[in-house]
């Protein structure tokens, strides 16, 4: 199974290389990477003590 995977990879990656979507010349910055956003802390109600996860 890991061997068809292994072939499917380089297969997609084949076809990525085609479309030049991998040019070995480009050296890619961080934008690719986003940064977190900070969040704003919320004004809580004395009376509702429970944090939702969710």
């Amino acid at each position: 199974m890991l061997d068809r995977l292994l072939e499917l990879n380089h297969q997609r990656y084949a076809e990525e290389v085609a479309q030049g979507l991998h040019d070995k010349g480009k050296k890619k910055g961080k934008s690719g990477v986003k940064k977190k956003a900070q969040v704003q802390p919320k004004e809580q109600d004395n009376d509702s003590e429970q944090l939702s996860l969710f």
